[in-house]
């Protein structure tokens, strides 16, 4: 009983931190969509970018957290934890959202 007992809560730390690093995601593709919003206006005005740079950085931070979590989503999936497909899920629109920011 106790190995499955560990088992069981070495994935329920494995949910915890893909949730932790999924809000983070969101918040890095917020704030890189909003710089974005930002920089469209001052191209729209003949002015030159003034987030470039913030907006990598965003979407690296964004891209590095989301690679751990394809990981861990698939640690969570082999074993098969009960909310492993809300989590992959969530993974994937994060990765959708972050490509689309991408390709802005």
């Amino acid at each position: 009983l106790r190995p499955e007992v560990e088992r069981l809560d070495m994935l329920q730390q494995i949910a915890n931190r893909v949730q932790r690093d999924s809000l983070t995601c969101e918040d890095k593709l917020m704030l890189a969509r909003n710089a974005t919003q930002s920089d469209r206006k001052r191209l729209e005005a003949g002015l030159q970018f003034q987030n470039e740079a913030e907006i990598a950085g965003y979407l690296l931070e964004c891209e590095n957290l989301l690679r751990q979590q394809v990981m861990d989503a698939q640690i969570l999936t082999d074993g098969k934890y009960y909310q492993a497909d809300q989590l992959v899920q969530r993974v994937a629109k994060l990765r959708d959202n972050l490509m689309a920011l991408k390709a802005e």
